[in-house]
């Protein structure tokens, strides 16, 4: 019974992408990467609260923050966690540090959310859960499998602006 307000709140959540955004409410840590946030946003049809969402989750909006991703090998890097394999899929041919590089980053790190957006056909829940985990895995049920919460995390960051 529960599902249909999961479901409406991430209609509403991707729907609202053309709406007017109040970045006085976005924390203070990224609102100096607004003009980045809101020109990726722009270039790839997103919605500027959602890039700060995930900034947010991703890195607490820390341009200098890397992440050893254990069951890979290698290190995320920035404010969008961006991985040096994931950059150059997205046709980026510049060093690892140069990551961590807000303007680069930001703009790599929608690239990639758009990328996972066209892949499941606009499917935000899945494409944000894909943009964690490379894709959107489902169990035997057909439900998405999310050990780290990661999508309801973005929502509420999302929702708290």
């Amino acid at each position: 019974m529960w599902w249909w307000l999961l479901a409406a709140g991430w209609a509403v959540f991707f729907l609202g992408r053309k709406a007017v955004h109040a970045k006085s409410s976005w924390p203070a840590q990224i609102l100096k990467y607004a003009q980045s946030i809101d020109t990726a946003a722009q270039r790839y049809n997103l919605n500027p609260k959602l890039l700060a969402a995930i900034i947010m989750v991703e890195s607490g909006g820390n341009p200098s923050a890397t992440r050893y991703e254990a069951r890979l090998g290698i290190s995320s890097y920035g404010l969008m966690q961006i991985l040096p394999t994931t950059a150059e899929q997205m046709g980026w041919k510049g060093k690892a540090e140069e990551l961590l590089d807000p303007n680069i980053n930001i703009y790599l790190g929608a690239k990639y959310l758009r990328y996972q957006l066209d892949r499941y056909e606009n499917d935000l829940e899945r494409a944000v859960l894909a943009y964690n985990t490379g894709s959107a895995r489902t169990d035997s049920n057909g439900q998405l499998i999310d050990p780290q919460n990661y999508r309801y995390r973005v929502q509420r960051m999302y929702e708290s602006f």
